[in-house]
């Protein structure tokens, strides 16, 4: 489980700089790209909740 956890986290880490530096290239300025970048770690963050709380439920 640890390794699937890790290679998810490399591919969400690699989407979110790809998605930064595309938003850079179409010229868009660094405010809008830290934005972006932010609530997609808040996005992971709620993710990252829901699926704990439901495995916390699957043991009730």
């Amino acid at each position: 489980m640890s390794i699937k956890k890790n290679i998810f986290v490399e591919v969400v880490i690699f989407f979110v700089t790809f998605l930064c530096f595309k938003l850079f290239s179409e010229g868009l300025s660094i405010a809008t790209i830290a934005t972006t970048f932010i609530a997609s770690i808040i996005f992971l963050i709620i993710l990252y909740a829901i699926k704990l709380i439901s495995k916390k439920q699957k043991f009730h």
